[in-house]
């Protein structure tokens, strides 16, 4: 094989380097014609060069490829990690009876579901808006809902409601994020977007548009939801895998979807402004549509270390935090 003129920043760490260098090559194409890697253009993602993460994530600082390495929605193609990309410390939310053959659920799904690559068009002339809405009560009394309906894509994360919370929360919604037991109905208008924590995950979305037979993954879930079959996405495993690992550095058992949802934001938007996030300063936190209220815990989540690198997110003008009304 000819050199290749690879023109990306090398890592001080050489194993480091060769790992990602091995990973990308299993997912470029090498043309023997002109002898360079063909890059998908969805793993270009401009805006993330030179991302500073935090103290801890330093070691990353410069490096143009991370969001070159890790791809952001589960297509055929990109289905061999599949198995591996589960391996993430959430193995006691899938009882070991679902003995599954993860090939053949790849291919149920995209029997069912579009099969394609979404948001390739990565480029300078881009700037798409995002707005990713979380469930806080500090959304509360803020009237943010005129600007959060501004952005070109708005990211609602669970069963967030719009309706009755509008002037705060706004009503336009493009992509909805759920897995089986956070699942709600949806109008024609959003995307579902599944993150699949488990390839139980998965098969359940394949029940809800066919048979409907899973009614249990480690609770009860809703056999069925309403959904454009058309508009629906599934988050690659590996991408949660990648938030885990490069992001959170293993801290917590798995990463919290809302955290999840910012980096995947990322990754497809140009602008990116966060809405809904964090407990209140005497440290409870309860969702704007209910009147619970918990002291904030990390659980399973690296809930200290998530906000912590949100805030130096925030810092490097990378993302924009709406505190909203405390």
């Amino acid at each position: 094989m000819p050199p290749v003129n690879f023109r990306w920043v090398f890592y001080n760490d050489s194993l480091q380097f060769m790992s990602n260098i091995l990973t990308l090559l299993k997912e470029t194409f090498y043309s023997t014609k002109n002898h360079t890697l063909k890059v998908p253009k969805s793993f270009y993602r401009p805006q993330h060069f030179n991302f500073i993460y935090t103290n801890q994530l330093s070691y990353l600082d410069g490096l143009r490829t991370m969001s070159l390495l890790c791809k952001s929605f589960l297509t055929r193609p990109f289905s061999l990690m599949l198995i591996l990309s589960f391996q993430i410390s959430v193995q006691g939310l899938q009882p070991s009876m679902f003995r599954v053959n993860y090939t053949k659920v790849v291919d149920q799904m995209f029997s069912l579901f579009p099969d394609e690559d979404h948001y390739s068009d990565a480029g300078p002339d881009r700037c798409r808006t995002c707005a990713v809405v979380g469930n806080s009560a500090n959304l509360l009394g803020s009237h943010y809902g005129s600007l959060i309906d501004f952005h070109d894509v708005v990211i609602r994360i669970n069963k967030g409601p719009t309706k009755g919370y509008e002037r705060d929360v706004g009503s336009k919604t493009t992509h909805r994020i759920l897995y089986p037991e956070s699942a709600m109905d949806l109008d024609n208008s959003t995307h579902l977007v599944l993150f699949p924590f488990k390839i139980r995950d998965m098969q359940w979305l394949i029940s809800t548009f066919t048979t409907r037979h899973i009614t249990r993954t480690y609770t009860r879930v809703k056999p069925s939801i309403k959904a454009d079959e058309n508009k629906v996405m599934v988050l690659h495993p590996a991408f949660i895998k990648y938030v885990y690992e490069k992001w959170l550095l293993k801290h917590g058992r798995y990463p919290s979807t809302g955290f999840i949802t910012i980096i995947f934001a990322l990754h497809i938007c140009d602008q990116v402004n966060v809405f809904g996030f964090g407990a209140s300063s005497t440290g409870t936190w309860h969702h704007y549509f209910d009147k619970t209220r918990t002291h904030f815990k990390g659980g399973p989540h690296g809930g200290d270390f998530e906000n912590k690198t949100m805030h130096q997110l925030q810092q490097r003008n990378k993302i924009s935090v709406y505190k909203g009304y405390r």
